[in-house]
């Protein structure tokens, strides 16, 4: 029992504590046992309950990969009208002449 007692964290020997009206140590070996068998029969949904609560999402809760995402589409918007997105071959004009041809 002591093994068992000295595993637990804090909050869960405090609430054994309480129970016992003192400390789990002090009453005997099949109190002990009787005691934390009614402790786990009637608080068996204690940590399921605990995993299902979930968080509430606010009005200012936002994911930022959405907002990124969001941001990324409006620039990419913004750049497609100024006709950033298209290439161009780039103009090389005759190094001699300044014509229109390749200077080969």
């Amino acid at each position: 029992m002591q093994t068992f007692y000295n595993g637990l964290n804090g909050h869960a020997r405090t609430t054994i504590d309480v129970a016992t009206e003192g400390a789990l140590m002090a009453i005997s070996i099949d109190e002990a046992y009787d005691l934390l068998e009614e402790i786990v029969t009637n608080n068996y949904q204690w940590l399921v309950e605990r995993l299902m609560h979930r968080r509430v999402a606010r009005i200012h809760d936002v994911d930022a990969f959405s907002v990124l995402s969001a941001q990324r589409t409006a620039l990419t918007k913004t750049l497609e009208s100024f006709g950033i997105n298209r290439l161009q071959s780039p103009f090389i004009a005759c190094e001699l002449c300044k014509d229109n041809h390749a200077s080969h």
